[in-house]
């Protein structure tokens, strides 16, 4: 309908466009004939510049309104596109939407569950493996710092080995000095400080020890926070398991009750499926109306077959053929695989269908009504499947009914209404086309059978039973399709087989049971259990969806449980890693009480030296001479295990430096471990998110659904406006031609107003100067034009007589017209080139119907 719409739309504005042009041309040839009359016309004053500005300001009007009006165009197209474009995407919404209901499969769905469960695990995996790798970078930084320390002590003893060779050597120094002679005052003033520094050194050993007992009270203290912080995380970790297992339960449950509720609906659709089926039946329900008078028509002609009656029969029928037309359904558009091999249940629909309308016939005309029988529809079928020839094959008929039992004649066909051709076996076929042929079938043995003597008729209408003669009763339908061979080419011929059998027919009841009738549907008694069937399921359904609800709560909640234990426990690791990263103070402070220690020693043993030393100083020759041995003895002992300590530290720092790149490689393990730790959290996410899409699926598709008719609403009326927007310009381009038209003839009309005046001027001044025996010589402006006259100066006879003579006559003077007017152009044509755009445009709004009504 819309299609419809827009292409007359095209069409009107395309005559429009015709006509303006036309309507321009004519006005155009009208005004140049008027403006060639005017030229041989007195001058008139009927043009005015009012005039001229009057119509100028009429095109004006008519060129903004025609801007404007494009530019409405403009916005109503791109709105167009715009709606085009939401209505593009919500169709693929909505394609995306009926995949994922598609896959939406208790399989699929179990899948998805599978795969959220997965994900949650490789989560879980993902962190503990991150946390092993803290804590091996913990471990990697604890055994550098055990290197580092390892290291600082090896330096100290590599200090201390020094200290000592200096110590030694100082010594040596001092003997050296004492058996010369020399630096008595140095080692008395050494003696009295080292007695000071010993004293100094003995008090920062009494600190450092009180420093000590301090630092293992704060360590006691970390190491009691570090273990409460753990018991804490070992009950929110047992917390989170018992979390995850209810969750796992929830979520278990939420995925039975999904599945629930999409069989649920799947029964839901299928049962409104049955019922607009139903509806679709009840609404095309075939009906065949005999015209009044054909009862009475039909009985006069069994009584006397005059052509008389005949054709009074024939009149009274022809009314049916037009008042009677077959219905379709959606039900019946099913494929019928082998016409030729019907299925009983398919054979059995279409008996009901012919016996529903020859009862309807039967009933209007009060003669006995027929039934659908299963005998009969086996007759049928064995005719169908034996018979062989292009009308009734005689040979076929009578040895099937000789076969169930019935009375036969070979050669004698007494039971078959035969129609062929109408329906076409080269093609797809339906239960549709197959009714339909079937109806016009019986449609045409009924109203138009004279060419038949109107013997299909009789047989169908049991008139025959008004007058004591056997009519049909027992029905039965079947259809072939058999292959004639015509002028050497095969050609497929599509046959319906109509066999009716009466009572007296019947000769052996164990071959043709008269009581296997089958009865016709009820269908507005279907269409009620339908309605009820439907609403039972509707029940379920909103059970099943009020159950999935409450199962979804339950799942939030679980979610929301399992979550706040989750940051619970990340909370808890937290703690512990905050109160394992307090620095450990015992081993400083004991580091710090050795040094302590160190230093009174050192400071007890200078005190010692100096004290010796002034002992020294006192001592003999022999015995200085003994001392200076002894430190030099000393000295060389120091030396050597001064080098041993370096190669200690060599060694120590060689172990460190390993140790150190041990960490780094820990470290980064960590960052890919927490790398790992989010890309699993992202696929969580996903999984989740896909399967709460399977779950929604249906929910998802309805609403997207929603928003698709919405958007092809929107679609709609922007395509209408966009319509309405091209009308109007094509409207205003009208009024937009009319405008330039009458400003172009208005315009030319006074400048051959202002032309003869001009002219008519010029014509005074010549006759002017000639009344008074002048010479008129025309005044000539830049552009070659006469502007005007004056007498000529006389010069010479030859020079006047030729000026003269080049004025006259005054007819032949060239008078050109003043440019006082601005040149428009062909307006008409950039109209008509505006139109043909317009035209172009609405084009395409056409392929956008279109497009939109394919889909």
């Amino acid at each position: 309908m819309k299609k419809a719409k827009v292409t007359v739309a095209a069409t009107a504005l395309l005559a429009g466009a015709t006509l303006a042009q036309t309507a321009h041309a004519d006005e155009v040839d009208s005004s140049a004939t008027l403006a060639e009359e005017q030229q041989n016309q007195s001058v008139t004053t009927s043009v005015t510049q009012t005039d001229v500005d009057n119509a100028k300001g009429e095109l004006d009007k008519a060129n903004n309104a025609v801007d404007n009006q494009n530019q409405a165009v403009n916005n109503a197209q791109q709105n167009a596109n715009n709606a085009q474009d939401a209505y593009d995407q919500a169709q693929q919404d909505t394609n995306n939407a009926q995949d994922l209901v598609d896959k939406a499969t208790p399989e699929e769905i179990e899948n998805a569950t599978n795969g959220v469960t997965d994900s949650q695990n490789k989560v879980d995996q993902a962190e503990k493996d991150q946390e092993q790798a803290e804590q091996n970078a913990n471990n990697a930084q604890g055994a550098v710092n055990n290197a580092q320390n390892k290291v600082d002590q090896a330096q100290d003893q590599v200090n201390d080995a020094q200290n000592q060779v200096n110590d030694a050597q100082s010594k040596v120094d001092q003997a050296q000095d004492i058996l010369d002679g020399t630096g008595s005052k140095d080692i008395l003033d050494e003696a009295e400080a080292a007695k000071k520094d010993e004293a100094t050194k003995k008090d920062d050993l009494e600190s450092a020890k009180d420093q000590l007992e301090e630092a293992e009270k704060a360590d006691k203290d970390r190491q009691n926070a570090i273990d409460k912080a753990q018991s804490e995380l070992d009950k929110t970790e047992q917390e989170l398991a018992d979390k995850k297992t209810d969750l796992d339960q929830a979520q278990s449950d939420v995925n039975d009750k999904t599945i629930a509720q999409n069989q649920a609906q799947t029964n839901v659709d299928d049962a409104q499926k049955v019922v607009d089926n139903l509806l679709d039946e009840v609404a095309n329900h075939n009906i065949i109306t005999i015209p009044s008078g054909y009862g009475d028509k039909l009985k006069d002609f069994y009584l006397n077959g005059t052509a008389e009656n005949s054709q009074a029969l024939k009149e009274a029928a022809k009314v049916g053929l037009t008042n009677n037309a077959y219905k379709s359904n959606n039900v019946d558009r099913v494929v019928i695989n082998d016409v030729n091999h019907l299925t009983e249940a398919q054979r059995r629909e279409l008996t009901q269908f012919a016996v529903d309308l020859l009862n309807q016939v039967r009933s209007a005309l009060g003669a006995e009504l027929v039934v659908t029988n299963s005998s009969a529809m086996a007759f049928a079928d064995e005719v169908a499947n034996t018979s062989k020839e292009l009308g009734h094959d005689t040979t076929a008929i009578p040895t099937a009914a000789a076969k169930f039992g019935l009375y036969s004649v070979q050669g004698v066909n007494h039971y078959e209404n035969f129609s062929s051709g109408y329906f076409n076996p080269e093609k797809v076929l339906t239960m549709n086309d197959l009714k339909r042929a079937l109806y016009n079938t019986i449609l045409e043995m009924l109203f138009d059978d004279d060419t038949s003597s109107w013997g299909h008729t009789i047989s169908l209408t049991g008139v025959g039973g008004f007058y004591g003669q056997s009519a049909s009763k027992y029905i039965g339908i079947d259809f072939s399709i058999l292959n004639y061979v015509v002028n050497g080419h095969s050609l497929p011929l599509g046959r319906i087989h109509i066999l009716g059998v009466s009572d007296k027919q019947v000769q052996d009841n164990t071959k043709f049971d008269v009581n296997a009738n089958i009865g016709n549907r009820d269908i507005e008694k279907e269409l009620e259990a339908a309605k009820t069937s439907l609403e039972k399921t509707q029940e379920v359904l909103s059970q099943v969806q009020e159950a999935l609800k409450v199962a979804d709560t339950t799942l939030s909640a679980k979610k929301q449980a399992y979550n706040t234990v989750k940051t619970n426990l990340e909370a808890a690791q937290k703690v512990l890693s905050q109160a394992q990263s307090v620095a450990v103070q015992t081993p400083t402070a004991q580091a710090h009480l050795v040094q302590a220690q160190d230093a009174y020693n050192q400071a007890q043993t200078r005190l010692e030296k100096a004290n010796e030393a002034v002992a020294n100083l006192n001592a003999d020759i022999k015995q200085k001479k003994e001392n200076l041995d002894n430190a030099k003895q000393l000295l060389a002992t120091r030396q050597a295990d001064l080098q041993t300590k370096q190669e200690a530290l060599t060694q120590a720092q060689a172990t460190l430096t390993q140790l150190q790149a041990d960490l780094v490689s820990a470290q980064n393990a960590v960052v890919t471990a927490k790398d790992n730790v989010e890309d699993a959290k992202e696929q969580l996410v996903q999984a989740q998110a896909y399967l709460e899409s399977l779950q929604h699926a249906p929910e998802r598709l309805a609403e997207v659904k929603e928003k698709e008719a919405m958007a092809k609403s929107n679609l709609v009326k922007a395509l209408d406006q966009l319509e309405a927007e091209l009308t109007t310009l094509k409207a205003l381009q009208v009024k937009q031609l009319s405008a330039q038209t009458v400003y172009e003839t208005t315009a030319k009309a006074y400048q051959d107003v202002l032309d003869a005046q001009h002219k008519q001027q010029l014509q005074d001044e010549y006759d002017a100067l000639v009344s008074q025996g002048k010479t008129p010589v025309p005044i000539i402006d830049e552009t070659g034009k006469i502007i005007g006259y004056q007498a000529e100066t006389v010069q010479s006879t030859t020079t006047t007589q030729t000026s003269h003579q080049s004025l006259t006559p005054i007819a032949n003077i060239p008078v050109q017209k003043a440019s006082v007017l601005p040149t428009t152009g062909d307006k008409g044509s950039s109209v008509l080139a505006v139109i043909v755009g317009s035209l172009l445009t609405l084009f395409g709004l056409v392929d956008i119907r279109r497009k939109q009504n394919s889909k």
